[in-house]
């Protein structure tokens, strides 16, 4: 019902199938969780003071990315 599995009939059993990887997945929690307070900078910040330093060095290699990912885009249009 919330789109985070498949399933197939096999016989009388169903099989079950991950729709989404665990990466996509917390992904969208971590979405949900920042759209839906009432103030997502402080939301952020508290966020940001609960990672260890190296989730803090993950997250500044994942905005660079980002950033080089938004550069060339730009450059394309």
């Amino acid at each position: 019902q919330k789109g985070w599995v498949r399933r197939e009939a096999e016989g009388r059993a169903y099989r079950y199938e991950a729709v989404s990887t665990r990466a996509a997945y917390s992904a969208a929690l971590m979405n949900e969780a920042w759209s839906t307070s009432d103030n997502p900078a402080a939301a952020l910040v508290a966020f940001f003071g609960m990672m260890a330093p190296e989730q803090r060095r993950s997250l500044r290699d994942a905005l660079r990315m980002a950033q080089v990912d938004g550069q060339a885009e730009a450059k394309e249009k």
